[in-house]
């Protein structure tokens, strides 16, 4: 059986959302993010390796780095074939 949303549903959601922005507080991590920055969310497990953000954009970029490497490898067997 599909529920559908009520009104009452709506109400209870608007007075919820409400309730969090009037509790928000500003970001105080912004100042420390570059402008283009992206915020991405670590399980718990795999956090736990990582000391720092330095650590996981290093990692991420030799793995980056590795594909593009792997790819023009294939390009150029491609090509020469």
């Amino acid at each position: 059986m599909v529920r559908r949303h009520t009104f009452t549903d709506t109400v209870v959601f608007l007075d919820a959302q409400q309730l969090y922005h009037h509790k928000s507080k500003p970001n105080r991590f912004a100042s420390k993010m570059s402008e283009d920055a992206i915020a991405v969310v670590l399980e718990p497990d795999v956090a736990a390796i990582f000391k720092s953000s330095k650590t996981v954009n290093g990692l991420l970029r030799s793995i980056v780095s590795a594909i593009r490497q792997s790819s023009r490898k294939k390009r150029t067997e491609t090509l020469v074939s």
